[in-house]
């Protein structure tokens, strides 16, 4: 079943508990308003979330849909780390089995998430391209061609 939504929250228990496919637990860092905008997307082989967050965070989320993907800046913007390591905006970081993630940004940012099935990622491996920089984080952070990136990127927006 496809389906399409877009939230907006001012409330960080509210957004967390609105994250699809993960148990997310959520503190804001800095002083202000909090405002985030979710928007997703579910499709049967695959979903994608947008996020545009106003305030930094640190968030823990421990999957439970089973899916693997990728995380990636919409735009350039504030820094974001999971699991400690920076995720700079012209890569992205792609987690090969469902797990538990930490992840801090240091102020406003776009940002979203593809996610699949792990047999659907092993098929997208057939085909990957690109430079790819294993972690011990357990992440695998992958630079992509420029216009790859901002194909991509476009998709988001």
């Amino acid at each position: 079943m496809s389906s399409c939504a877009v939230r907006s929250f001012t409330d960080p228990g509210a957004f967390a508990a609105a994250v699809f496919g993960a148990n997310v637990d959520l503190a804001v860092v800095g002083g202000g308003n909090f405002a985030t905008t979710l928007t997703r997307i579910e499709l049967p082989s695959m979903g994608l979330q947008q996020f545009h967050e106003t305030l930094p965070q640190i968030a823990h989320s421990a999957s439970v849909s089973g899916r693997v993907g990728f995380a990636l800046h919409m735009q350039p913007g504030a820094a974001i780390q999971r699991n400690g390591i920076e995720i700079a905006s012209n890569t992205l970081s792609r987690s090969n089995r469902p797990r538990s993630i930490f992840q801090r940004s240091t102020g406003p940012i776009r940002w979203g998430t593809l996610s699949m099935s792990p047999e659907q990622m092993q098929t997208l491996d057939a085909a990957a391209a690109g430079p790819k920089q294993a972690s011990s984080a357990g992440l695998q952070i992958i630079s992509p061609a420029p216009t790859a990136m901002a194909r991509l990127q476009r998709i988001y927006s």
